[in-house]
């Protein structure tokens, strides 16, 4: 297969690589990855500095959202460097819920945005503890765990199944499905910390 792909490249440029691109999957409905950038949010965004694919809140009681949205199969890949605040709070939640995000919501009894307390809300939320997390499911905890500045996390839904990873094992899988279209977001209260870097989704 390696010898016929190189034939065809070396001949047929165009055709081959169209072959190429069917064969990984690229235009035959394979994934698709983007990093994050200044353009991929919405939202209260002037309160956020984006360097690369890092996410840095500057300001508290400020909230961004994806303008992309995610129908199926998806994850999200970031470094964790969440700040004191224990409001701060990173994940997603169902497109359905748009009318009511608000980028500088604290309307939640939690302090936090009312928008957290959605069916079909998946968050992690910086504990009381310099280290701690609260994993979330419509911001009921389900689990906690700790972390380090710089670990990877991962949010992953395969069918209606919902994971959270850390540096490559899974630390929690949500008893509760999730289905339907859902979009990430993040901020907090406050002075909010918000801090996720090299940040990337797949779908």
């Amino acid at each position: 297969m390696k010898w016929l792909l190189i034939a065809l490249l070396w001949a047929f440029p165009a055709r081959a690589q169209l072959e190429v691109n069917q064969l990984i999957g690229f235009g035959a409905g394979g994934d698709i990855t983007k990093s994050s950038a200044t353009g991929e949010w919405s939202g209260a965004t002037a309160s956020y500095t984006f360097s690369g694919d890092d996410v840095v809140n500057t300001a508290g009681d400020r909230w961004i959202r994806t303008i992309d949205s995610f129908a199926g199969d998806f994850y999200v890949t970031f470094k964790i460097h969440f700040g004191s605040n224990v409001n701060t709070v990173f994940g997603f939640y169902p497109i359905s819920a748009d009318a009511s995000f608000s980028q500088n919501d604290t309307s939640s009894a939690s302090g936090y945005a009312d928008i957290s307390d959605e069916t079909g809300a998946y968050i992690i939320k910086r504990g009381g503890g310099a280290s701690d997390l609260s994993i979330r499911h419509a911001d009921i905890e389900k689990d906690t765990d700790t972390f380090t500045a710089g670990d990877t996390l991962i949010f992953r839904r395969v069918g209606t199944a919902v994971t959270l990873e850390k540096n490559g094992s899974v630390i929690t899988s949500f008893a509760d499905a999730s289905s339907g279209e859902v979009r990430l977001f993040g901020g907090g209260a406050v002075t909010s910390n918000l801090d996720i870097r090299d940040v990337s989704w797949t779908q």
